[in-house]
């Protein structure tokens, strides 16, 4: 709490107008999801249950100082190849749909399986938190621009994501971040 409590006071005192939280850095959470396990730095182990949720507490209070706060969601990056990951991890489960590049593994953005699973995890966010906005992020990596379809891929991930924000009847807004 102390750390997000500093990062709200500091975007307040030197009158930042938002906030972007880093929700997925890669196939775990700093929040609750029904889709991807919690993140080991704030649950002990990767998938540990989460007495306290940074993304909850983060947005209540980015809000009472009138704050924006956006989800910043990293698509398509699953985690280093030596990461052990819990049974429940997409990056388990969608092991076949994963490429490695440079000892790092990443969701193959050629799959309809994982757009949808991208376009979810942004939908989720934006259900369950107050959120101004979702920044999908990792878009342009090297890893993945490479691959056949890519271009054709990404934009469907994008539109899939954008569509599920609206979903909820709320004008939440939507952007891709660029390495």
């Amino acid at each position: 709490k102390a750390e997000l409590d500093a990062i709200v006071a500091f975007a307040k005192e030197k009158g930042f107008s938002s906030i972007f939280f880093e929700a997925r850095p890669d196939s775990t959470t700093f929040y609750r999801s029904s889709s991807f396990p919690a993140n080991p730095m704030i649950a002990g182990d990767e998938g540990g249950f989460l007495l306290f949720d940074p993304l909850k507490y983060l947005s209540a209070a980015a809000a009472e100082e009138g704050i924006e706060l956006y989800g910043v969601v990293n698509g398509f990056y699953a985690g280093d190849r030596s990461a052990v990951h819990s049974k429940d991890n997409p990056a388990s489960t969608l092991l076949t749909q994963t490429v490695t590049y440079q000892d790092q593994v990443y969701f193959n953005p050629t799959s309809a399986e994982v757009q949808n699973l991208v376009a979810s995890s942004c939908e989720e966010l934006t259900d369950k938190y107050n959120l101004t906005g979702v920044i999908l992020a990792g878009v342009d990596n090297p890893a993945l621009t490479g691959l056949e379809g890519y271009d054709n891929a990404i934009l469907s991930t994008i539109r899939l994501a954008e569509a599920s924000l609206g979903r909820s009847g709320s004008s939440v807004r939507f952007g891709i971040m660029l390495d």
